[in-house]
């Protein structure tokens, strides 16, 4: 069965004078998937969400939204998509529930029912009619995406979605992606730095850097592409080297600190543990572990 493609790209190409933000992107993103949107600043990623939007046009190829490439017929794809980009735009002297009105009326939409339900659904039910300019980062961050989820839209693009939240409001950001996600069937392009927290939600990975795309991959297949280790500290590194250098000529040893990162050790890990204590070398820590996310973009943004 064929995936429903939300965006496709061919070449997409957006130059500003001598700067090109975005290089012949190709890109497909299919109908149920949480896509995590990585790169460092300046790498492209506002550009291409702009673009999507309808914020920006590109300098050359080709945009398609819901299987629709030609103008018109993009500015009506683009009312099943919400959006949350560099930061909410709220009236400041205008309450919770005035804003969203106003977001409804310019969709052409008018349902009072639909703004409780949300200011409920983001954690904003009991403050309503406060005035946005007195909300906290954090509360203008919920209601911003509160708007973007007005009309019901099937793609929602969250450019930092967390900004401003306490932990317990990150938490409930995630609990609601993923409800979204699973049960309602919504589409998502999210971009964040805390890429721990963006590893915890997304079913896919677009790496962007310098205005190309370096990688598009699933969870799964990220997963098996992170490197292996163990972390292992000792009461002599220098002697737990040379030993298992001579026993495992293809192990990779790398030092951080007075830490041993070990590489390629196909035996037991007790085995490892018996090898150092047959030879007075005593182990004060020891532990699998797996290369972070952050740790993989960066190696692949710099290769």
């Amino acid at each position: 069965m064929t995936e429903e493609v939300i965006v496709e790209t061919k070449n997409l190409t957006k130059k500003y004078k001598h700067n090109t933000a975005l290089n012949n992107i190709n890109l497909k993103l299919e109908k149920g998937k949480v896509y995590g949107f990585i790169g460092k600043n300046g790498a492209g990623k506002t550009t291409f969400i702009r673009m999507i939007t309808g914020l920006a046009f590109p300098t050359s190829g080709e945009l398609s939204l819901f299987g629709n490439s030609r103008e018109k017929e993009l500015q009506e794809a683009r009312r099943k998509i919400g959006a949350l980009v560099e930061g909410p735009s709220l009236y400041p002297f205008m309450s919770a529930k005035e804003n969203l009105k106003a977001q409804q009326i310019q969709l052409g939409k008018e349902d009072e029912r639909e703004i409780g339900e949300l200011l409920d659904l983001v954690g904003l039910s009991g403050v309503g009619n406060k005035k946005a300019r007195n909300f906290s980062l954090g509360m203008k961050q919920r209601l911003g995406i509160a708007m973007s989820l007005i009309g019901n839209p099937d793609f929602l693009i969250w450019d930092e979605p967390i900004n401003g939240l306490d932990p317990e409001g990150i938490k409930e950001i995630r609990i609601l992606i993923d409800d979204l996600n699973k049960n309602k069937g919504k589409t998502f392009l999210i971009s964040s730095h805390i890429l721990g927290e963006l590893e915890s939600t997304a079913t896919d990975f677009i790496i962007i850097d310098k205005g190309n795309i370096i990688e598009n991959i699933s969870k799964d297949e990220l997963l098996n592409k992170r490197r292996e280790y163990i972390d292992i500290v000792t009461s002599d590194n220098s002697g737990a080297i040379s030993i298992l250098k001579n026993k495992f000529p293809n192990v990779s040893i790398y030092i951080e600190g007075d830490h041993l990162l070990i590489e390629n050790f196909s035996e037991n890990i007790d085995y490892l543990s018996t090898l150092l204590s047959e030879n007075q070398i005593n182990i004060r820590e020891m532990r699998r572990e797996r290369e972070s996310l952050e740790d993989y973009v960066f190696a692949k943004i710099r290769s």
